[in-house]
């Protein structure tokens, strides 16, 4: 298991080496994206990204309030 202080440094490590990667891949308009911080222009859609020391993950998040909506959804 790692410390708190190596965690810490290894998830920064991670994102930024992913960011430098992802930095000269414009966005589908061909522009410059922050792809970390990447506005999907959708209510309640988010992009999700974790890291620990066994993975690293990238997920589309619908967090929709609403149960109606939520059930067409789900």
């Amino acid at each position: 298991m790692y410390t708190r202080e190596e965690a810490s440094k290894l998830r920064q490590a991670f994102w930024t080496a992913f960011g430098q990667y992802m930095s000269p891949i414009p966005s589908a308009e061909g522009v410059k994206q922050n792809w970390i911080n990447y506005k999907t222009g959708l209510k309640d859609v988010y992009f999700r990204m974790q890291a620990d020391h066994e993975k690293a993950s990238i997920s589309i998040d619908i967090s929709q309030k609403d149960i109606e909506i939520q059930e067409i959804f789900y």
